[in-house]
């Protein structure tokens, strides 16, 4: 389907994990790279599927916003 999408990532409640209050194993953040690895195959590299897992594994905002300072 190469129309829009839309993915609602629950961050605190309601989320699906593979492991209970993990933010990292959001079982949301496998469809978010799954789904950009196929939308856009040349910008999903080794390299920026590694950042992408850690920007997802971060517990808070704050951490997000220091990854890329």
């Amino acid at each position: 389907y190469p129309g829009p999408v839309l993915l609602i990532r629950r961050m605190r409640d309601e989320i699906i994990t593979t492991v209970e209050g993990d933010v990292s194993s959001n079982r949301g953040n496998d469809l978010l790279v799954k789904f950009l690895k196929f939308r856009y195959p040349n910008l999903v590299d080794g390299d920026s599927e590694d950042a992408m897992w850690e920007y997802l594994a971060a517990p808070d905002q704050a951490t997000k916003r220091a990854m890329w300072e």
